[in-house]
């Protein structure tokens, strides 16, 4: 389904309007709600010369499935027009961690699987319809102007990819959102 069209069925499904649902994302644990009734309606409007669904922030994306109760990764795989991304979103084989900072977790997470930041790159090449350079992940690992909070969809599906986590858990970590949505558990009822 066109991602116009998933957030329009899914907001009349819960009865909210446009303003209602803008309202529906200020919540604590989304770090940038969607301020604006009038960003949601263009969405679905598809007004693409100033709101292309392909370009969509993965803050964006996490606003809108917290207010709609969707995965942020299907309407991701949505707005990408790229539905064969559903199929690998349950096959993430880590879905839950301790509270470390982002950073650590990856340089951990890729020792653990013997990769270097070579193989990451390799591998994403292969594996995802986004890459991740040498250079990207080794200042992701360095924590690098506090890039992990700028961290794109494209790059945490890649990532998840690679190193078989979840990318809403990175997400979580890399924005450090409340700790208990660390729990798949908890990521999975704010969802449904």
């Amino acid at each position: 389904m066109e991602f116009a069209e998933v957030l329009r069925s899914r907001r009349e499904e819960l009865k909210l309007g446009v303003r209602e649902l803008a309202r529906a994302t200020e919540k604590p644990w989304v770090p940038q709600p969607i301020k604006s009734a009038i960003y949601i309606s263009r969405l679905e409007n598809k007004v693409v010369e100033e709101m292309r669904a392909e370009s969509i922030s993965i803050d964006k994306l996490w606003a809108l499935g917290v207010a709609l109760r969707v995965s942020p990764l299907v309407l991701l795989s949505s707005s990408r027009s790229m539905p064969a991304l559903l199929d690998s979103i349950s096959t993430f084989s880590m879905r839950d961690c301790e509270h470390v900072p982002f950073s650590s977790f990856l340089k951990a997470h890729r020792n653990r699987l013997d990769l270097t930041l070579l193989a990451v790159e390799e591998k994403s090449l292969v594996v995802s319809p986004w890459s991740i350079s040498t250079g990207y992940l080794s200042q992701l690992e360095t924590n690098v102007d506090d890039l992990s909070e700028r961290l794109s969809a494209e790059k945490l599906w890649a990532l998840g990819r690679v190193l078989d986590v979840d990318p809403l858990l990175m997400y979580v970590l890399s924005r450090g959102i409340d700790s208990r949505y660390l729990s798949a558990i908890s990521r999975d009822r704010l969802f449904s």
